[in-house]
C-alpha cells in the first residue's frame, strides 16, 4: 500500500518567507524531512505538496492568538488523517482546552520538537497523543546536507578550545567560574541577553555568536557543556536544553547532567555521554581533555546514537511511523 503524505505549501499566507527565517519558516522545514522517506526502499510513501492550499482549510484555528502555540505550528496528513508540529519553547500554553480544541478539530496527534523539552506532565491528560521527537536545534534538525557538511567540518577542524558551552548559563553562573579558574585555556562567559545565540569560551567578554560562527566554534571544540537551564516561572517541569544533538552530530564529547527527556533509545551515561554533577564537573572534564583516545570513542559513540535517533532520516523515519501507529490504533 502506498501511503500519500501531505505536507503544507511553503509559500502559502500563514508563512513568512523563508529569507526571514522566522520560527514558522523552520516549522515547515521539520515536517518537510518527511520528502526523505521517499529515499527509504522499505516505506512505500509519496510525498506531495499542497499546492492548492486545501490542507490550510483543514488546519484548526490557534486558539491563543500571538502564542507559541498557534504562530509556531503547522500540520501535514498521512493518509488523509490530520497531524500536528510544534516548535517552540512555550509548551506550557498546552494546556487541557487547547488540547481537546486540537482533537475536536481532527488532529490525531501533536509532534513536540523544541530546545528545552518541557513536556512530561501534559502526556497522561492529552485526548491526543503527543510524540517527543527528541530533536536537535532548528539549525541542524531539518537539513540533512548541513548535518553531512557540518559533521564533516567538524572532523576535519583542529581544536583550539577545550571547552563549548551549549545553552543557556543564565543559573550556573557558579560553575562557569569554576571551570573558568581551573582549566586554563578556557574562559567562559555567561549568556546574558536573551538575543545571543551562543558564546564561545574564549576571552572574548562580548562574542555574541550568529548561528554559523556558533557551529563554526563549536566544530574547533574538544568538549561541550551542556547544563540544565531553569524552569521559567513554572514548577510543573524542569526545562533542558537539546542543544547536546548539535554536538553528537559533530561527533564532539558531550558533558551534560543526566538526560531529562523521554528517548526512543535511552543514553548510556559513559558511552554515548559524559555524566556530571555540580561538584565533579572540572574533574570530568579536565579527565577528558587528559585521555583523548576515551574522549573521542565515546564521541564517536554518541554520532552514531545521533544518527540512529536524532538525524533527518531518523526524524523522518519516527514521524512516520508514530503517525501510522496512531491511525491503526484508532
Amino acid at each position: 500500500m502506498k501511503h500519500i503524505i501531505v505536507l503544507p505549501n511553503p509559500h502559502a499566507a500563514h508563512f513568512i518567507h523563508p529569507s526571514v527565517q522566522t520560527r514558522d519558516w523552520r516549522t515547515y522545514q521539520y515536517s518537510n524531512v518527511l520528502n526523505t522517506l521517499q529515499d527509504h526502499r522499505d516505506i512505500d510513501v509519496e510525498v506531495i505538496t499542497d499546492n492548492d492550499n486545501k490542507l490550510s482549510q483543514r488546519v484548526p484555528m490557534r486558539k491563543k492568538f500571538g502564542s507559541d502555540i498557534g504562530r509556531y505550528a503547522n500540520f501535514f496528513t498521512l493518509d488523509n488523517e490530520l497531524f500536528m508540529i510544534h516548535v517552540g519553547d512555550l509548551i506550557q500554553e498546552f494546556t487541557s482546552d487547547l488540547l481537546i480544541h486540537y482533537a475536536s478539530k481532527g488532529v490525531r496527534a501533536i509532534f513536540i520538537l523544541q530546545r528545552r523539552t518541557c513536556f512530561e506532565y501534559i502526556f497522561d491528560n492529552s485526548p491526543i497523543p503527543i510524540f517527543s521527537m527528541g530533536s536537535s536545534s532548528d539549525s541542524l534538525a531539518y537539513n540533512l546536507r548541513r548535518e553531512q557538511i557540518m559533521h564533516s567540518k567538524s572532523m576535519n577542524s583542529v581544536k583550539k578550545t577545550s571547552v563549548f558551552f551549549s545553552g543557556s548559563a543564565r543559573f550556573r553562573r557558579h560553575l562557569s567560574s569554576r571551570i573558568r579558574s581551573s582549566i586554563s585555556d578556557t574562559v567562559i562567559t555567561p549568556l546574558e541577553k536573551p538575543s545571543e545565540y551562543g558564546r564561545i569560551f574564549d576571552k572574548s567578554p562580548t562574542a555574541f555568536l550568529s548561528p554559523d560562527e556558533y557551529f563554526e566554534k563549536m566544530c574547533q571544540s574538544k568538549i561541550v557543556w551542556c547544563p540544565h537551564t531553569a524552569p521559567r516561572g513554572s514548577d510543573d517541569c524542569h526545562l533542558v536544553t537539546s542543544r547536546e544533538f548539535e554536538a553528537m552530530c559533530l561527533e564532539i564529547l558531550v558533558v551534560k547532567p543526566k538526560p531529562g527527556i523521554i528517548e526512543p533509545e535511552p543514553r548510556i551515561a559513559g558511552v554515548h555521554y559524559v555524566e556530571v554533577e555540580d561538584h565533579n564537573l572540572v574533574d570530568k572534564i579536565q579527565y577528558y581533555l587528559d585521555h583523548d583516545d576515551e574522549r573521542k570513542e565515546i564521541a564517536h559513540n554518541g554520532r552514531l546514537w545521533f544518527e540512529r535517533n536524532s538525524s533527518v532520516h531518523a526524524r523522518a523515519k519516527h514521524l512516520f511511523e508514530c503517525s501510522l501507529n496512531t491511525i491503526r490504533n484508532g
